[in-house]
C-alpha cells in the first residue's frame, strides 16, 4: 500500500476480524483506493452499509484524514480528525461526535441512503454495531451520482491512526457479522443446552 505501515490486525468485541491493520503516521501522505460495480446499488430508497475499525494511536488534533465509500477522494463517507468522526458527502461535513478515547479501537458503522428527490443521506453511528435509534452524525442533500471507488485518505500533522475491517454491503447484518464460537465454545454450549433439558423420569 502506499506509504502505510502493516500493523497488527485490530479488533472489536462481537464483530469478526482478521488479518493486519493499515498503519498511516503523522506528516506523511496516505492514499489507497479500491473500484466495485455500483450497478443496482444507487436506485431509489437503495442502502449501502459500510463500516470500518479505527483507532488513534498517538498526537492531538491536526489535519484530517477521509474513509470514502463511494466516488473518490473526500466523497461519500466518514470524515475524522483525532478522535472525532463525522459523515460526509461531496464537501460537505456532518456534526463531529467525539469518542473521546486514544489507544481504543472504534467500530464506524454506516449507511449511505439513495433518493431520487434529492435528499440522498450518509449517516454513521460509533460504537453502536446495531445502528439503532438517531444516527450519531448524518449529512444529507442531492449529491452527485456516486461512482464505485473506496478512497482511503489523509495527511496528518499530530496524530497517528490506524484503519482496520472495512466492509460494505446492502445490510446491517453484511458489515456486522458476529464471530465464529471455536469449537470449544460450541461444545460448551451444548452442554449448556444439555442442562437445561427437563429430565425424564424412569419408568
Amino acid at each position: 500500500m502506499n506509504s502505510w505501515r502493516v500493523q497488527p490486525g485490530l479488533t472489536y468485541a462481537g464483530i469478526t476480524s482478521s488479518g493486519s491493520a493499515a498503519d498511516a503516521t503523522r506528516n506523511v501522505r496516505h492514499e489507497e483506493s479500491r473500484t466495485f460495480d455500483v450497478s443496482g446499488l444507487t436506485g431509489d430508497g437503495s442502502e449501502l452499509w459500510f463500516s470500518a475499525l479505527y483507532t488513534v494511536t498517538d498526537g492531538g488534533s491536526g489535519n484530517t484524514a477521509s474513509l470514502s465509500i463511494l466516488g473518490g477522494k473526500d466523497s461519500w463517507g466518514i470524515h475524522f480528525n483525532n478522535t472525532n468522526f463525522a459523515a460526509m458527502a461531496n464537501g460537505q461535513v456532518g456534526n463531529l461526535i467525539n469518542s473521546g478515547t486514544r489507544d481504543e479501537t472504534q467500530l464506524v458503522v454506516g449507511k449511505i441512503t439513495f433518493s431520487d428527490a434529492g435528499n440522498d443521506t450518509v449517516a454513521i453511528w460509533l460504537n453502536d454495531k446495531t445502528a439503532s435509534g438517531t444516527a450519531h452524525s448524518s449529512v444529507s442533500g442531492d449529491f452527485a451520482s456516486p461512482t464505485g471507488l473506496v478512497y482511503l485518505n489523509g495527511f496528518t500533522s499530530a496524530f497517528d491512526w490506524k484503519v482496520d475491517e472495512l466492509r460494505l454491503g446492502t445490510t446491517l447484518a453484511d458489515v456486522t457479522p458476529a464471530p465464529i464460537p471455536e469449537p470449544a465454545s460450541l461444545a460448551l454450549l451444548g452442554l449448556g443446552v444439555a442442562l437445561m433439558l427437563p429430565r425424564r423420569r424412569g419408568h
